[in-house]
């Protein structure tokens, strides 16, 4: 389960590889009849408003998205029940957040999504990322951002930034997508996980198709 955090840290990660890099590829907001699909966490405080600081509040607060092109998924049913009960105007989704998409595929037309996955490339997050982007790539004005874990915070493994390109070009899906229309920015963006005492140390990777 991903924990909620309104974190400067986080905020500023969003605001780099969701917010900017969308409109640098593609416009100020993401048009009316696309969706925004993520790993959604709790949204709602504890009087059942929309949580400042959370990513649905962020994304609307920026004017990316309406609250109505929103779609979030996580494991925790009691995430979704609050999210659901306090905030109906959005999607939420209980499940896998690969399985759910193609679940959804009939109503599917994504413009962003977000896989922040808590794992590490070499612990089955790359093998994921691989998996969403070859399913995605019969979409088109598309962004993927892929978040995992390059230093977890209990032990001493790491993943240097050339491990995490090198550990998705191990992955026959992850190939197919590249050569399917999937281009990518460059620069990993890394940063601190939250809390002023965090050792985790996170990568984010940002797809986009055209």
């Amino acid at each position: 389960m991903k924990i909620y955090s309104g974190c400067p840290k986080k905020l500023k990660a969003r605001q780099e590889t969701i917010i900017k890099m969308y409109r640098k590829y593609f416009s100020d907001s993401l048009p009316e009849e696309k969706q925004y699909w993520t790993m959604c966490a709790t949204h709602t405080d504890g009087d059942g408003q929309l949580l400042r600081g959370s990513e649905l509040d962020q994304m609307l607060r920026d004017g990316l998205i309406t609250i109505n092109q929103f779609h979030g998924v996580d494991i925790d049913l009691s995430i979704i029940d609050n999210n659901s009960k306090f905030l109906p105007q959005a999607h939420w989704y209980l499940g896998d957040f690969y399985n759910t998409m193609v679940k959804n595929i009939n109503d599917f037309n994504p413009g962003i999504v977000n896989c922040d996955h808590l794992k590490m490339p070499q612990s089955g997050g790359a093998a994921y990322v691989s998996k969403c982007l070859a399913w995605l790539s019969g979409q088109n004005g598309l962004m993927f951002i892929s978040n995992l874990i390059l230093t977890p915070p209990r032990h001493n493994a790491s993943c240097s930034p050339d491990e995490y390109i090198a550990e998705l070009y191990k992955y026959p899906q992850f190939k197919y997508a590249m050569n399917h229309g999937w281009e990518y920015e460059n620069n990993l963006y890394v940063y601190d996980g939250t809390g002023l005492e965090s050792r985790t140390v996170l990568g984010t990777m940002v797809f986009y198709k055209l």
